[in-house]
């Protein structure tokens, strides 16, 4: 039995908060009210079900029920990253087949589409109270279409099921228990899988999806909404912790999921000095989300990994290292000319491009990326494996390690680091700490400052890829450190 009931999820919780905002809050009786509104809509739109839709809003709770919504009409929702400039959203737009757009009437002017209807948003402050028996989906029915962070190239989009967004929930919640009541901060934007998870993380238990006006202060949201559950990347983490005066503002949090970026030591540690409930996570955009994660962390002794495998799931690591994954949370596939294109091998494994290993405890240990690595002097370097000691020396807060073209090795390192409070950068005692861990030829040519650098975390890297190419001619007869 394939079809799933929502309406039974929203009458189990219907009391319940089920998104808390500024502007309001809604009850899981009135978001369902809410919905059925908005399929009203899609029927006098004359949207088709299987349809692409696309979203372009500064509302997260306009997403939210769009998404809800589209996915209950039988259409898929294709949130788009409203900080992308009009040709690249043309661009994805046209290559995932949406001839529709919601768009936020603040937005209509900044965008001018050829041949893409914008459809506006109903009132939302207007809900009526519907009757209706039953609302079944089609848990194998195509759900999302959510962009991949690009980090090689053109982002990619990833069509996911209801059943995959349902399945990721529910193998999180054996790990990192949610249940009514609870508030899970919507942290994380919803053009991301991340974003999406908290969504259904929430919706299967009961919980509140809670919307801060801004993110920029997360020690007072945390506060005001007495948020239960966070999702944060290292770098909110970071904020986290940094804005931090009172260690009570911390009571309510039950659970703080780290994914999206490699944790540094440090932050790891201050972690566990304020005794934040961490758990650690390896995932992806193709897996809808979580893949493994660790148990909360109680100790600095403990290893940084990535944690075990979570129910749906399945890993294996090939020959070359690479992990492989498939599953219940397995997405359908790429989004290309007009349909989905499966990217399993014949066994139905997908290859994520991330290299790892098990340790000793079955611990899932990821220590780079396939595209990542090159080779100097016929030495193949990780430069995820140079970031971690970056990381590790005092006052740098987070280091990438891009190549640079050189005549006698092929490639040579180089560092871009984020020091903290305009720290004087030293050359020679960084050296001299990589050079504890690191073998000489692993030793960067040149340590840029990159304080200034505001792109996303995953689209870094490629954004200074371009920056390091103007060091190439002044390393071409430096061979310091081999």
């Amino acid at each position: 039995m394939n079809k799933f009931d929502i309406k039974k999820i929203f009458d189990k919780f219907k009391n319940n908060p089920a998104i808390i905002s500024k502007q309001k809050t809604l009850t899981y009786e009135s978001l369902f009210n809410l919905i059925l509104k908005f399929l009203d809509h899609y029927k006098s739109l004359k949207i088709e079900k299987g349809e692409n839709i696309a979203i372009l809003s500064n509302d997260p709770l306009n997403i939210t029920i769009s998404i809800l919504s589209l996915i209950s009409y039988g259409a898929l929702a294709v949130p788009i990253n409203r900080k992308l400039p009009e040709h690249t959203v043309s661009k994805m737009l046209n290559s995932m087949n949406c001839n529709k757009i919601f768009i936020d009437d603040n937005l209509n002017d900044s965008y001018h589409f050829e041949k893409i209807d914008k459809i506006p948003y109903p009132n939302i402050n207007d809900i009526d109270s519907h009757k209706t028996k039953s609302i079944f989906i089609d848990l194998k029915q195509s759900a999302t279409i959510i962009f991949t962070s690009g980090t090689s190239g053109t982002a990619k989009g990833a069509v996911h099921s209801l059943e995959n967004h349902i399945c990721n929930a529910l193998g999180s919640k054996l790990n990192i228990p949610i249940k009514e009541n609870n508030r899970w901060l919507l942290s994380l934007p919803l053009y991301s899988v991340g974003g999406i998870a908290i969504l259904f993380r929430c919706l299967i238990s009961g919980a509140a999806i809670v919307i801060p006006q801004n993110k920029k202060n997360l020690p007072l949201i945390v506060k005001k909404y007495q948020i239960t559950h966070l999702s944060l990347v290292p770098t909110q983490l970071y904020q986290l912790i940094k804005g931090i005066k009172e260690n009570s503002v911390l009571q309510s949090i039950k659970s703080i999921l780290i994914g999206g970026d490699r944790i540094s030591k440090k932050l790891f540690d201050k972690s566990i000095d304020l005794k934040l409930p961490i758990y650690l996570s390896y995932g992806s955009t193709e897996m809808s989300s979580q893949i493994t994660t660790t148990s909360k962390i109680k100790t600095k002794q403990e290893i940084i990994n990535s944690g075990k495998l979570l129910k749906y799931r399945n890993l294996k690591i090939n020959t070359e290292n690479e992990i492989l994954v498939q599953g219940k949370t397995l997405f359908k596939g790429y989004y290309r000319d007009n349909k989905i294109i499966n990217n399993t091998d014949v066994n139905g494994w997908f290859k994520t491009g991330d290299l790892g290993y098990f340790d000793k405890n079955n611990n899932l240990i990821v220590y780079g990326r396939k595209t990542n690595m090159f080779i100097s002097g016929g030495e193949n370097i990780y430069p995820e494996e140079i970031e971690k000691y970056l990381e590790e020396y005092p006052n740098i807060v987070q280091a990438i390690v891009i190549p640079i073209k050189n005549s006698e090795f092929g490639e040579r390192p180089i560092a871009f680091i984020k020091v903290l409070n305009d720290s004087e950068i030293d050359d020679n005692k960084i050296n001299n700490h990589l050079l504890d861990f690191l073998p000489k030829f692993k030793i960067p040519l040149y340590y840029i400052n990159y304080q200034n650098v505001e792109n996303d975390y995953k689209s870094k890297r490629s954004f200074l890829k371009e920056i390091a190419s103007k060091y190439e001619e002044n390393s071409i007869h430096d061979s310091r450190c081999y």
